[in-house]
C-alpha cells in the first residue's frame, strides 16, 4: 500500500545511509581497508563513466554493501516493519543512485535527499561525504563537504575537480 511504501522506504534509505556511512569511512580510515578494500574505487577523482565507476569496487566492498542492505531488510523483518513492495524500491532507487552519482551530471533531488554533487566531492578530496546518496549523516558527524571546484592541478581529463 502507498502508506506503507511511504513510512517504510525512508526508514530503509536513512537506516542503509547510517550503516553504509561506518563503512565507507572506515574505509577511509584504516589504512588496511583502504589499501587492500577500496583504493581502486578512487582512481577516477572525478567520476564520469556511470555504471563502470559504480561497479568499480572489489568482491568484499560489494558484498559488505549488499549484505548490508539484505540484512537490514531482514532486521525490519523480523521487527514487522518489512514491505516488500518498498524493498523492491529500495533496491531498485539505490542501484539507479549508485550510477547516476558516478556520472558527469549535476543530478539532484530536492531537499538535498540525493545530490551527485556530494559523491563527486568525495572523489575529489576523499575525506568527506561518505554518505551513498545524501548528506544527512556527513552532516550529523561532521564530515559533509559542500561543492567547490578543486583548485587546477594539471591538464588531464581529471583536472579542475
Amino acid at each position: 500500500t502507498l502508506p506503507e511504501l511511504a513510512m517504510s522506504l525512508p526508514l530503509y534509505f536513512i537506516t542503509y545511509e547510517f550503516v553504509y556511512y561506518w563503512w565507507h569511512r572506515r574505509m577511509h580510515e584504516v589504512p588496511v581497508l583502504y589499501k587492500w578494500v577500496h583504493k581502486h574505487h578512487h582512481q577516477q577523482t572525478y567520476p564520469d563513466r556511470a555504471v563502470i565507476d559504480t561497479l568499480n569496487t572489489g568482491c568484499v566492498e560489494s558484498q559488505v554493501g549488499l549484505y548490508s542492505q539484505l540484512a537490514l531488510l531482514w532486521a525490519f523483518g523480523k521487527l514487522g516493519l518489512g514491505s516488500l513492495p518498498a524493498s523492491l524500491w529500495f533496491f531498485t532507487l539505490a542501484g539507479w543512485m549508485s550510477v547516476l552519482e558516478h556520472d558527469r551530471f549535476e543530478r539532484a533531488l530536492p531537499f538535498d535527499v540525493f545530490s551527485a554533487r556530494d559523491h563527486h566531492m568525495h572523489h575529489a578530496f576523499v575525506k568527506c561525504n561518505y554518505s551513498p546518496y545524501g548528506s544527512l549523516w556527513d552532516r550529523a558527524f561532521g564530515t559533509f563537504k559542500p561543492f567547490q571546484v578543486r583548485p587546477k592541478t594539471g591538464d588531464g581529463p581529471n583536472a579542475g575537480l
